[in-house]
């Protein structure tokens, strides 16, 4: 565009300076503007009507032969010659008015050019906003997580089943809220390059994929004839894809966060850059990995936090179907279904240790493929973050004091309000938090266990 404005700069210079070279050196005088004499009249006239003239001059008389002339072409003239030719670099208005027009033709095409820039902003977002949103997507995928087994739990205990037949399945309402639209994560961004748009557009991919299964599964759960085989696929495809799609966010997170931070040079001239050694490029650190998980975990306690409430545990009549489902080895056997675990597999595929990366968190520690964490100075990290955020529900730090506090699980239900038949049920929940280190899938898998036995009454179940 630039380019555009300047070579129409030099055109319109150019064209002037061709209209001052074509004019005569002469400057024309009032007395020569116009031209009335008897051989230019007799000339102008005898071009347009010839045939006239001849018979004038064969029927008037030399006498007054002269006078007829003058008044007969005075009378048929259609064209009177003027000097119409202009310097304009003697004239101050004109060379004015032409200086006008090319500063205003310009600020126009500037002012259009910024329209359509604008324009074009209003419409997209930049690389910055979409990373930002992708920093949400690890949040919402765990409340899915949380949400995918409340239904599951429900649906496969066995007060729910009659022989091999189901009494009851998951309303509509519960399983379409799971599905979740590309377009709620991945943005109309201003500008990428292939690799992005390609990592874009397969995720969203993924995501389609995703949204079929739900809604595949919860036409076989409303279904008396469908057979078992096709209930198990469906339940490891919806426990297996939450954990899975955070991963899978990585390589577009990765790649916006390379192209976000390129140098000055790259991003001004792109072409130019190409031309360079080696060794005189900016070498662009991908996103580290471990920095990711970071973000993950984070992401998850704080959800869990967030939301954390005993209220729901107050029912006599689910004290035994909580109690059961509570129990660390019953917990993971009730998500086993036909000997597959959805969820074991997406974990070993999220929190599979990287090749040749180091932890940059002190309070990371990779020990023989499985990721630990210090307690401690984890929570230092977490409140330090969490302070400097902007939330609409607020973890309130004495409540996480008292959790990670030495306090017995009476104790503990009695300031939480839970009804105390349920302290043996939470008593295991309370005790994980006191450990130096957490073991990722442990700690997960204990925020997994009460998070979902709170969504449970919210599960609304429709009889066959």
């Amino acid at each position: 565009m630039k380019y555009n404005v300047f070579i129409l700069c030099v055109f319109l210079l150019l064209s002037c300076v061709k209209i001052n070279a074509q004019s005569p050196e002469t400057t024309p005088t009032a007395d020569s503007s116009l031209i009335y004499n008897q051989d230019s009249v007799q000339q102008q006239t005898s071009i347009s009507h010839p045939n006239v003239f001849e018979n004038d001059f064969q029927n008037k008389d030399s006498t007054n032969g002269q006078d007829t002339i003058v008044k007969t072409g005075l009378n048929l003239m259609t064209k009177i010659e003027e000097n119409t030719h202009v310097d304009f670099t003697k004239d101050g208005w004109t060379l004015f008015a032409i200086l006008t027009f090319i500063i205003s033709s310009i600020i126009s095409l500037f002012t259009f050019y910024a329209q359509q820039k604008t324009e074009k902003h209003t419409k997209n977002v930049s690389i910055k906003a979409q990373i930002g949103q992708l920093h949400d997507l690890p949040r919402h995928f765990y409340r899915n997580l949380v949400c995918t087994i409340a239904i599951l739990l429900k649906y496969r205990h066995p007060s729910n089943k009659r022989l091999t037949l189901f009494n009851s399945y998951p309303s509509e309402a519960n399983m379409e809220k799971l599905q979740t639209l590309p377009e709620e994560f991945f943005l109309n961004i201003d500008e990428a390059n292939d690799e992005i748009f390609m990592i874009m557009h397969e995720q969203k991919l993924l995501f389609k994929n995703y949204n079929i299964e739900v809604a595949v599964a919860s036409k076989h759960f409303s279904r008396k004839d469908i057979t078992e085989e096709s209930i198990i696929n469906d339940i490891d495809n919806i426990q297996f894809k939450p954990l899975y799609l955070i991963r899978r966010n990585f390589e577009l997170h990765n790649a916006l966060e390379i192209y976000n931070n390129r140098s000055w040079l790259e991003k001004n001239f792109p072409k130019a850059y190409k031309y360079l050694k080696p060794e005189q490029q900016t070498n662009d650190k991908p996103l580290n990995f471990n920095k990711y998980l970071v973000d993950v975990i984070y992401y998850f306690v704080k959800e869990h936090f967030e939301k954390l409430k005993f209220n729901t545990l107050n029912s006599d009549e689910q004290l035994n179907m909580y109690k059961d489902i509570l129990t660390d080895t019953n917990f993971k056997e009730h998500l086993t279904c036909g000997g597959k675990n959805g969820i074991d597999r997406s974990f070993d595929f999220l929190f599979k240790k990287p090749s040749n990366e180091v932890a940059t968190y002190e309070f990371l520690n990779w020990l023989d493929e499985k990721l630990y964490i210090n307690s401690q100075k984890f929570l230092i990290y977490f409140f330090n973050r969490y302070q400097n955020e902007v939330h609409t529900k607020k973890i309130s730090e004495h409540h996480l004091s008292i959790i990670f506090s030495h306090i017995d699980s009476n104790s503990l239900c009695e300031y939480y309000n839970i009804n105390p038949i349920y302290t043996e049920v939470v008593k295991s929940y309370f005790e994980f938090w006191i450990n130096e280190h957490w073991e990722i899938k442990s700690l997960i898998y204990n925020m997994l266990k009460i998070d979902a036995v709170l969504e449970m009454p919210i599960i609304g179940m429709i009889k066959l």
